[in-house]
């Protein structure tokens, strides 16, 4: 299969065409489409064509029925502040071997404040008048995510009016409900659903969601129930999830617990006690930046990185490890067997741990070491080339960078 896109805009409005070919089992076809559409702040029109020989195929139709053949549409849309939006428009589908279906629509919609918005919409089949239909709808917002509606639709062969009364569970998780009800103001004996109702409860949780209730139609009743979720296997760790519909991440914090983790900035959870998180949902073949927190961590912790970018395919997951590794850290005051300070500059080594490079000391003999043992031994050389030596041991006091000393360096 071989297919040709273009798409030009211009001050007019975008236009766009394409081509496309296939061969299968030596029967080649064709199938070219074209478009335009136009719109201002109130006025839309839009056109399109496509058509296809009969031997053409793509994947979708490959093992089914042949796409149209040909089919045309146009529509056009104005908008008011005062009247509210309108619009119709004309469809024309051919299918192989088939009469063509024609039809026309026309619909209106308004919104009066924020909470209430009605429409109408006529549909008109212009080869056969018993498929025409007619509906008007209403929509109210009310306050705790609750909304309410009703509709009236009529066709050639029935009248049914319904109201419906929801409220959606919050994004977060929690509770949702809806209660329908149904009825046919037809009264004729053939008509035998005539009034009907649903009731349906659904809770979103932070590991799925579940949903069930109750239908009836005419004094007979069914119940339903369903529950979705997923598992994640991935990093070490099983997850228990909502569904993933896109992509997701698994965080690793090196057997760190109770990191916070940020999504695009945003606090998003924290690690399990062996340092692990599901990040789901994540936008598939993109970017996603994925951080810790570390000002609400301790500070005897080294991090190489505080932010990754995260790239998933769609429906997959991707494995996002921080380096991160407990030290035993302190500052450490040094000075002489006079009780002064070591001078500024002096190199430090540890002699109990030769593979830390050397540093130096700072303002008033302090210097600061995250590669401790529990027990130490620092050599320190002064800018005047004296050396001297000195022991001690670690004890980890909370979260915070213990001071130490001051300590007597002596001289060897």
């Amino acid at each position: 299969m071989l297919a040709v896109r273009g798409c030009l805009v211009v001050a007019g409005g975008i236009l766009f065409a394409s081509l496309a070919g296939s061969k299968s089992q030596d029967q080649v076809g064709t199938q070219y489409s074209t478009s335009y559409s136009w719109n201002n702040r109130r006025f839309n029109i839009g056109a399109s064509a496509l058509g296809s020989s009969n031997d053409y195929r793509d994947v979708g139709s490959q093992y089914g029925s042949a796409p149209a053949r040909r089919s045309e549409q146009i529509s056009t849309g104005y908008s008011t502040q005062s009247l509210g939006s309108f619009g119709v428009s004309y469809n024309q589908v051919a299918q192989a071997e088939q009469k063509s279906t024609q039809f026309a629509s026309a619909y209106w919609s308004k919104s009066f404040g924020r909470r209430l918005r009605m429409s109408a919409n006529y549909n008109h089949d212009i080869n056969d008048s018993a498929n025409n239909s007619a509906s008007l709808s209403a929509s109210f917002s009310m306050d705790r995510n609750i909304s309410l509606s009703s509709s009236l639709q009529h066709t050639d062969n029935s009248s049914v009016g319904a109201a419906d009364i929801s409220k959606s569970a919050p994004s977060a998780g929690g509770l949702g409900w809806r209660a329908q009800a149904r009825h046919s103001l037809d009264n004729s004996e053939n008509n035998k659903d005539s009034t009907g109702g649903l009731a349906e409860l659904n809770y979103l949780g932070r590991y799925g969601q579940a949903q069930a209730g109750i239908r009836g139609n005419d004094g007979s009743y069914a119940s339903f129930a369903s529950a979705r979720g997923a598992l994640v296997k991935m990093g070490g760790g099983l997850f228990a999830a909502r569904q993933i519909n896109s992509g997701f991440a698994v965080v690793s914090t090196g057997d760190i617990a109770n990191v916070p983790v940020l999504l695009q900035n945003t606090p998003i959870g924290t690690t399990n006690s062996r340092g692990l998180l599901l990040v789901s949902p994540l936008n598939a073949y993109q970017d996603n930046k994925i951080g810790i927190d570390t000002m609400q961590l301790p500070a005897d912790l080294r991090i190489d990185k505080v932010s990754i970018d995260a790239t998933p395919t769609d429906r997959a997951g991707i494995l996002v490890a921080f380096g991160i590794k407990p030290v035993r850290s302190a500052s450490v005051i040094l000075v002489d067997s006079d009780n002064q300070s070591l001078p500024l500059g002096s190199q430090v080594r540890q002699l109990s741990n030769t593979d830390v490079p050397s540093t130096v000391v700072g303002f008033d003999g302090e210097v600061y070491l995250d590669t401790l043992d529990e027990h130490n031994t620092l050599e320190v050389t002064t800018p005047s080339d004296d050396i001297c030596t000195v022991s001690f041991d670690y004890t980890k006091q909370g979260d915070e960078i213990p001071l130490i000393g001051p300590l007597i360096c002596q001289k060897g």
